[in-house]
């Protein structure tokens, strides 16, 4: 596990990197303005869309496929497959062409605040992306079968192109006509699409991407529909989150749906990097234990010791962001079109986002330990109540506290769905968290805050240099001063690591 992680790492640090690139090349050519609204408001209805698809493939499909490869021989799961992506293109037809339709109304309901040429805008964009929805589901279930086979990089690599093509994409729109934006979108799935299918004939086995006359519903494709359908609707309703926030954003600033979204990018980029990364390895285990009938001791133990893993890799970087949130908003987004009133804007929103960034992480890791038990009923509650939470603060905090007002709230809603998910799974599924575990993870956070702080006291007070400098040289010496003292923690057994949490013997 342990190279599987470090490649995964290397990968999705260049493809999160090229991605935030992407985000800061637009901030830097557009700043925050109507067209970067349009822009990011069309997004969401297609990315909405392939948000739903992918997760729902993802939760459903490992658990499934271990059943088929356990139980049915080699060409019963390539039939299987086959139908699945059949019936997955499909669906993604019948979505784009329900997307082409209802565009002009959709726009009108989630940006409320748009004018009429901005919602003109947004409407072209939104039916361009659209037409890359079949490639999305393709490339969803492509990755899932890369990251089963243990192939965790090639899913992550096909991204990189993708990015490259994204960043191009708006340098020559603003080089030239703003609308070539687009086009970003259908342009760089289909990129990655014809990446990660290449790679994946060349790693695994071939799927045959073609349109059945009659794809064959199988049992186990109704058993990935009993998962994928409440998946599907959990994560609606978290995207839901999102499509509400932006409508708020575009009432309180023009350019308010572009700040949420380059504040939230900035905590995501962390949470992309370890969080995902980690659980897109840990979740094809975890799945595969509980195929094997392991016992609830070792699974319970596996999770326990991984939950610990993250906390102690998140929290150090929870506690720079929320430290160094100038310095962070000002060398990454402080230069170009944006202003001086949007980037104060974007620190303060910032801080409030990465305050949800261990809970983000934890919460992650609990959802597939509800889809490896397919305990689905309970996540699409658990995504209602969450919504419902968020819906309720964000409206009543958004008149008096604007951006920042939204972004407590998804942080407060994000980090109370996680303490209501790990209650229910310390009670009814694994006993995870014990208080030997809750002391240790108290010294985890008291030694990250230390470290960072009397690093940032000593760089801050006694070295003159530049701003930039100090929060580069005080990030160097606080994680170094954590990892020193983790260390000792560790070799004086005060806190204990299982290097081997992956399972492997």
């Amino acid at each position: 596990m342990k190279r599987d992680f470090i490649l995964v790492f290397i990968f999705t640090f260049i493809s999160k990197g090229l991605g935030f690139v992407r985000d800061i090349s637009l901030a830097y050519f557009y700043g925050a303005n109507s067209i970067t609204d349009a822009y990011l408001i069309s997004l969401t209805i297609p990315g909405t869309i392939y948000e739903y698809v992918g997760i729902a493939i993802t939760t459903s499909l490992i658990p499934i496929y271990f059943e088929v490869k356990k139980n049915k021989d080699l060409k019963y799961t390539q039939e299987f497959l086959n139908n699945l992506a059949a019936i997955v293109i499909l669906f993604s037809l019948v979505l784009t062409i329900i997307i082409w339709i209802t565009a002009f109304p959709l726009t009108k309901i989630i940006a409320t605040g748009f004018d009429k040429e901005a919602i003109e805008t947004t409407v072209l964009f939104t039916r361009i992306g659209s037409l890359s929805l079949a490639f999305s589901g393709s490339i969803f279930i492509i990755n899932t079968l890369l990251q089963i086979n243990k192939r965790y990089y090639l899913a992550i690599f096909a991204g990189i192109p993708a990015s490259l093509f994204s960043i191009f994409i708006i340098f020559i729109s603003y080089k030239t006509n703003s609308l070539f934006l687009g086009y970003s979108s259908l342009i760089t799935v289909f990129v990655q699409f014809v990446t990660v299918y290449f790679l994946f004939k060349k790693t695994v086995f071939n799927i045959e991407f073609k349109l059945s006359k009659k794809p064959k519903v199988s049992y186990e494709i109704k058993g990935m529909l009993s998962i994928a359908l409440p998946a599907f609707i959990g994560v609606a309703i978290n995207q839901l989150n999102t499509i509400i926030d932006r409508n708020l954003a575009s009432r309180i600033i023009e350019g308010g749906v572009s700040i949420l979204n380059y504040s939230n990018k900035l905590l995501l980029f962390s949470h992309g990097l370890i969080s995902v990364t980690l659980v897109s390895i840990l979740y094809p285990i975890i799945s595969k234990k509980i195929s094997d009938n392991e016992g609830k001791k070792i699974i319970s133990k596996f999770c326990t010791e991984n939950i610990k893993n993250l906390i102690l890799i998140l929290f150090p970087i929870n506690i720079i962001m929320l430290f160094y949130a100038e310095e962070i908003v000002n060398v990454l987004l402080g230069r170009g079109g944006m202003t001086d009133k949007s980037l104060y804007i974007t620190i303060s929103v910032f801080k409030l986002y990465s305050v949800s960034l261990v809970f983000l992480g934890v919460r992650e890791f609990l959802l597939r330990i509800f889809f490896s038990y397919k305990k689905v009923k309970e996540v699409t509650i658990l995504s209602i109540f969450s919504l419902c939470l968020n819906i309720f603060l964000s409206l009543n905090l958004y008149r008096n506290y604007g951006l920042s007002g939204l972004a407590f709230s998804t942080s407060v809603s994000t980090a109370i769905s996680c303490l209501v998910m790990y209650i229910y799974i310390n009670k009814k599924v694994l006993k995870i968290i014990d208080k030997k575990m809750l002391l240790e993870i108290f010294i985890i956070i008291v030694t990250s805050y230390l470290s960072i702080w009397i690093t940032k006291k000593i760089t801050f007070d006694f070295i003159h240099i530049f701003i930039s400098a100090k929060f580069i040289i005080n990030i160097l010496m606080g994680t170094g001063l954590y990892t020193v003292i983790i260390l000792l923690l560790i070799f004086f057994k005060i806190i204990k690591i299982n290097t081997n949490s992956g399972g492997r013997k």
